[in-house]
């Protein structure tokens, strides 16, 4: 096996991955180009028989009916299905959140971390231009981005907010009917996009603070979302302090028999089961009902998501 860098740098992971050597070559090779088909302009079946008569080769995404893979695609954002908002261009692995999260229309539904907006803009186009979708973030730039997004694929049934998603409307509890918690990690599982290589250690100082206003944006989530409804959390990264160790922390503190983890249903996608145990540290039963997705086993980036269903009434922090 090649002396690469990301192999020191990914090694902490090696006793966790199903194959870590193919874990390691599929960091190096390039990231397939992915996009969706926006419902609300046409349909998968038409985009991609448009797309296959200018030549591209396409291929449908396991697990993401409007997905779309296009082998030999560069500068695709130049094209007029991308400016004309006929499909928006995303990340295979990260389209599954939006999938687990099933929005339905006439929902109220909280992406506490939406900018730039991708997972935002799916949701928005699984819900028929019905419900309120609200799309929070803290970065005035990345909302910018966002608003793009929405004018060019033509959504509208959102609403922008910019604001702490820790602290989002505070006093206020089981508002929402599902959330989105993609929260800010290490991004560990987009180290494809450089090629797997020079991306940088983290400091674990660094993952530690993260980790902690991760675990306070999934609390505030649960405290939002109504009995009955569904939180999803997620992250691009691998690590279990992000990952794991926040669902249980998070949890430990809200309150576990308050939640129940719902089974992963990503037909024909591989994915590894949520640890139970990592550096010492015993998790709660039920994460292993969550999902990490390794670039190597779908060709993809690297995810973690996990679906918590809101069982119990008080709607406080315990």
């Amino acid at each position: 096996m090649n002396d690469r860098p990301e192999q020191h740098i990914f090694e902490r992971y090696r006793d966790i991955v199903d194959d870590y050597d193919a874990f390691i070559s599929a960091l190096g090779r390039p990231l397939p180009l992915t996009v969706w088909a926006n419902p609300h302009k046409t349909t998968p079946k038409t985009l991609r028989a448009r797309l296959e008569r200018d030549g591209y080769r396409v291929e449908s995404i396991p697990g993401v009916p409007e997905g779309l893979k296009i082998s030999n695609a560069s500068k695709f954002g130049n094209r007029v299905e991308y400016r004309s908002g006929l499909l928006n261009i995303q990340e295979q692995v990260s389209m599954y959140p939006v999938i687990l999260l099933d929005p339905q229309p006439g929902e109220a539904i909280l992406d506490m971390c939406a900018a730039p907006g991708s997972k935002t803009m799916q949701i928005a186009g699984r819900m028929a231009q019905t419900g309120t979708i609200v799309a929070n973030d803290r970065h005035i730039n990345r909302m910018r981005s966002l608003r793009m997004n929405q004018e060019r694929l033509g959504f509208i049934n959102f609403t922008l907010t910019r604001g702490d998603a820790s602290r989002f409307l505070p006093g206020r509890y089981r508002v929402f009917d599902r959330i989105l918690a993609d929260v800010p990690c290490t991004c560990e599982g987009t180290a494809r996009k450089a090629g797997g290589l020079g991306f940088k250690p983290i400091d674990p100082k660094f993952r530690s603070e993260l980790a902690v206003r991760q675990r306070r944006i999934l609390i505030r989530a649960l405290e939002l979302v109504k009995v009955g409804g569904v939180v999803v959390y997620s992250t691009c990264t691998f690590a279990p302090e992000e990952n794991e160790a926040v669902l249980h922390d998070a949890l430990s503190r809200f309150g576990a028999h308050k939640v129940l983890f719902e089974k992963i249903d990503l037909p024909k996608v591989r994915f590894s089961p949520g640890l139970r145990q990592w550096n010492g540290q015993d998790f709660l039963s039920g994460i292993e009902a969550a999902a990490r997705i390794y670039p190597h086993q779908n060709d993809s980036g690297g995810f973690f998501v996990a679906v918590l269903r809101r069982v119990e009434g008080s709607g406080r922090l315990s």
